[in-house]
């Protein structure tokens, strides 16, 4: 997968767990492959190994080890490896859903800040927000952009009160 056309929000079908921000080259179906940058990947993983389900996740170096029952009882196995530019590409194991976390009104708690960022990640005119929420904000349009392998610019000159510090 080259530059992904699209970032979206995403979770495990089921799941309150999320978001997970992805990058796909448009349409995303339930069991298709997702971009994932490496501090999303970590945050998969802690997900999985807390919730309640079949999978289990272990870092093994750089790569991402899923392991799950099967439906006969057995265990099976795979090893998602980093791609040549950082990215983890998770797909065909699990059905994902776009996480609705808000109802896109102002956010009011950290991850609903971080949402918006991914969301606005390439707006130049970022939503304002109290100063609180501006880190996640921040975080969020960061990991936007290094999924989608564009550079993340803070705005150069004066701080602006509308821009994320």
């Amino acid at each position: 997968m080259e530059a992904p056309a699209f970032v979206g929000l995403f979770t495990i079908e089921g799941t309150p767990l999320g978001p997970y921000p992805g990058a796909v080259p448009g349409d995303v179906g339930a069991y298709d492959t997702i971009a994932f940058h490496r501090d999303t990947a970590d945050q998969l993983l802690r997900d999985i190994n807390q919730d309640d389900c079949i999978f289990t996740a272990s870092w093994e170096g750089t790569s991402m080890r899923l392991c799950w029952t099967t439906s006969w009882n057995a265990r099976a196995t795979t090893l998602v490896a980093v791609d040549t530019h950082g990215r983890y590409l998770i797909g065909g194991l699990w059905p994902w859903a776009d996480w609705d976390g808000w109802d896109g009104a102002l956010p009011d708690t950290d991850k609903q800040a971080f949402a918006l960022g991914v969301v606005e990640f390439s707006s130049s005119h970022p939503t304002v927000l109290p100063d609180h929420l501006r880190p996640p904000y921040r975080r969020g349009r960061e990991t936007a952009h290094r999924v989608t392998l564009n550079t993340y610019r803070a705005a150069a000159g004066p701080r602006s009160p509308s821009l994320p510090e």
